[in-house]
């Protein structure tokens, strides 16, 4: 049986816009830099993100993190 492998989305609040991810570790270094874009230049977006996972499993996409990237200052 083949292993199954998560995939990973980021989700925008207030924006249609969907980011999606080979792994935790990618998911997190792309919301590192979008949180230093969002502190040189606050007002170019929402700062509230959801991170969703899909285990591969009949569940699909669960919510695993609601982040807000200003406080990653």
């Amino acid at each position: 049986m083949a292993t199954k492998r998560k995939k990973w989305k980021v989700t925008y609040t207030g924006n249609d816009a969907v980011d999606q991810f080979p792994s935790e570790k990618k998911t997190y270094e792309w919301l590192r830099s979008l949180a230093a874009t969002h502190a040189a230049n606050p007002s170019s977006m929402d700062p509230r993100v959801k991170v969703w996972v899909n285990e591969g499993d009949s569940r699909g996409w669960q919510l695993y993190d609601d982040l807000n990237l200003s406080e990653w200052r």
